[in-house]
């Protein structure tokens, strides 16, 4: 019975000690390769009738991911955690989402899906523990014809939005309507 103990304890350290260190490494400051994303950026050149997906890169390590705003039928709205770049490849420690709990689907014509979720709530979800993401990112060459920077993540494209800082506001909304909420 003590051998068994011993083992399992012994295995708890080790996963322990394996999931610090990734942690760890996820967390680093931004600085060298990981300065150039700072910034706010936007799933779109332009804006239309809402905001595409857009990443908010702070150069504390901290950042914000908003889903596409009109997608009416993704329920996780935000994600916030850390993150750091290392040899082309995006880390994103995943700690907190806010969502839309409960309600319905139900019609809805400003949606290009014609549909969305009616009746819910936004809520603070906590993740313990926090998810841990890779994605790709580099670099894309520059557009002259809208005047702004480009990158990619993962598979996708966005443009520099840095010098529209409302392109967040709505973060601090649903953030401060969720407030109630663990």
């Amino acid at each position: 019975m003590k051998k068994t103990c011993l083992i399992f304890i012994l295995a708890l350290l080790l996963a322990l000690i394996t999931a610090g260190t990734a942690l760890a490494k996820a967390v680093q400051p931004t600085g060298g390769e990981a300065a150039k994303f700072v910034g706010i950026w936007h799933g779109s050149d332009v804006v239309g009738a809402g905001y595409s997906d857009r990443w908010a890169f702070y150069p504390d390590g901290t950042y914000v991911f908003g889903e596409n705003e009109m997608d009416s039928l993704k329920r996780t709205r935000y994600k916030q955690g850390t993150w750091s770049v290392s040899d082309g490849r995006l880390t994103l420690v995943t700690k907190r989402e806010l969502i839309w709990e409960g309600g319905r689907i139900g019609e809805d014509p400003i949606y290009v899906s014609g549909k969305s979720i009616q009746g819910k709530k936004n809520v603070r979800k906590l993740l313990n523990p926090p998810t841990i993401e890779t994605l790709p990112i580099r670099e894309l060459p520059f557009d002259r014809e809208r005047g702004l920077r480009m990158i990619s993540i993962g598979a996708w494209y966005y443009w520099d939005y840095s010098g529209q800082p409302g392109i967040m506001d709505g973060y601090q909304e649903f953030l401060s309507d969720a407030g109630k909420n663990p």
